[in-house]
């Protein structure tokens, strides 16, 4: 396989919403075969139900790639355990801690009939990509500032040998909204 998931993996980073404590959670890390790569993968919800969904993926490339893909690829090939289908880039970015964010929104095909908002962001220095969705059913669409305020709680536990990803991180933190606390 491309992608080799780690068996028992030490989180990185932290997703916590106290409002989803009864919601199942998983956290996973795939590495790349060759070019050394990682995924850190968080979710939130159930993939194929009608209740809300959030995954984030933050990735630190290897040598696997040479650059980012577009937000519409990125967030096709992320979700296509959902079927995204009538993806449509949004006209402005999704304000955040961590700076403007492409937003792409689209409705699923596969499981619950479902409306929902891909975000991605890359960096270069240090090179990563924040990227995922937050789904929910029912004929609502999703609120772009309760996507905001879930990203808001994505911290980072340890950078490891990783000190640039430290500093983006902390200076993320520095622009925290609070979510209107």
């Amino acid at each position: 396989p491309e992608w080799i998931e780690i068996e028992r993996p030490f989180p990185a980073f932290a997703l916590s919403i106290p409002e989803a404590n009864d919601v199942p959670s998983s956290y996973a890390i795939r590495r790349h075969a060759e070019g050394s790569g990682r995924k850190d993968i968080l979710t939130l919800g159930e993939p194929n139900s009608v209740s809300p969904y959030l995954q984030v993926e933050i990735y630190r490339p290897g040598g696997e790639i040479s650059r980012f893909a577009g937000p519409k690829a990125t967030i096709t090939a992320a979700a296509d355990l959902l079927g995204p289908v009538a993806l449509r880039r949004a006209e402005e970015p999704l304000a955040s801690k961590f700076g403007p964010l492409a937003i792409v929104a689209f409705e699923t095909s596969k499981g619950e009939a479902r409306h929902c908002l891909g975000f991605v962001r890359d960096y270069d220095d240090p090179r990563l990509q924040l990227s995922g969705w937050f789904c929910q059913g029912g004929a609502d669409f999703i609120e772009r500032s309760t996507l905001a305020c879930a990203l808001e709680r994505l911290t980072l536990l340890s950078a490891g040998s990783e000190p640039k990803v430290g500093a983006l991180f902390a200076q993320a933190a520095l622009n925290r909204s609070f979510c209107g606390q």
